[in-house]
C-alpha cells in the first residue's frame, strides 16, 4: 500500500467525527491522494516531495476533467487537502504545506488562473407564486389523466405523479440536480416495488 493511501486511511479512522460531518472532505482527500498515484505523477511514495505546487497540479488535472469549475469546489478541495495536511503534520508524519503561504492570496490566484466560475446566489420564489404554480400543476396534470392516454395508462400516470413530485421538491426545496435525480430514483424504485 502506498505511503500518501495508508496515511489517508489512518485520517479516515482517527477523525470519524470530522468525516461524519462533512462527506465532501473525503471525497476530495480520495481524489487528492488518487491524483498522487496517477502515472504521471507518481507521488504517493513520497509524501516529502509534496507541495503547494502539487495541489495546484492536482487542482488543474480535476478542472481539465470537468469536475472542478467553481471557486466554491476549489475551496472545498483545498480545505480538505488542507485539513489532511494538518493532521499529517500534528502527527509529525509530513509539514504543512499550508503553513508558508498565504492561503487566501493562493485560493484567489487559482480562481484567476483557471478561470473558476465565482458563487451565484439562487433565486428564490414568494410563497405566494410557489403555491399558484402548484396549484396550477395539479389542475394541469388532472385534466390530462381525465383523457384518454391510450394503452400504457397506468405507467404514464406514475409518471405524471412522479414529475409532479420532481417539479415540488425543485420549486419547495431546491437542491442540486442529482440529489434530487436521487431522491426521483429512490420514489421510483418503491413504487415499482408495490405494484410487483
Amino acid at each position: 500500500m502506498d505511503v500518501m493511501q495508508k496515511f489517508k486511511n489512518e485520517f479516515f479512522e482517527e477523525r470519524k467525527d470530522l468525516l461524519s460531518k462533512n462527506h465532501v472532505y473525503r471525497n476530495h482527500i480520495n481524489k487528492f491522494v488518487n491524483y498522487l498515484s496517477l502515472p504521471d505523477v507518481q507521488l504517493s511514495n513520497a509524501p516529502a516531495r509534496i507541495n503547494i505546487n502539487i495541489v495546484e497540479e492536482c487542482i488543474r488535472y480535476y478542472h481539465n476533467k470537468g469536475e472542478l469549475n467553481s471557486r466554491s469546489t476549489m475551496e472545498s478541495q483545498l480545505e480538505s487537502v488542507k485539513s489532511f495536511y494538518d493532521y499529517l503534520s500534528e502527527t509529525g508524519k509530513a509539514t504543512d504545506i499550508f503553513s508558508d503561504y498565504n492561503y487566501s492570496k493562493f485560493k484567489d490566484d487559482i480562481v484567476d488562473k483557471y478561470s473558476l466560475l465565482e458563487p451565484v446566489e439562487r433565486g428564490s420564489y414568494k410563497c405566494e407564486d410557489i403555491k399558484t404554480i402548484l396549484m396550477e400543476l395539479d389542475k394541469a396534470i388532472d385534466n390530462f389523466q381525465n383523457k384518454s392516454a391510450g394503452i400504457r395508462e397506468e405507467e404514464r400516470h406514475l409518471q405524471r405523479i412522479i414529475l409532479r413530485l420532481f417539479i415540488k421538491l425543485t420549486l419547495i426545496a431546491p437542491a442540486k440536480r442529482g440529489v434530487i435525480t436521487s431522491i426521483k430514483n429512490q420514489i421510483l424504485q418503491k413504487i415499482i416495488k408495490n405494484c410487483l
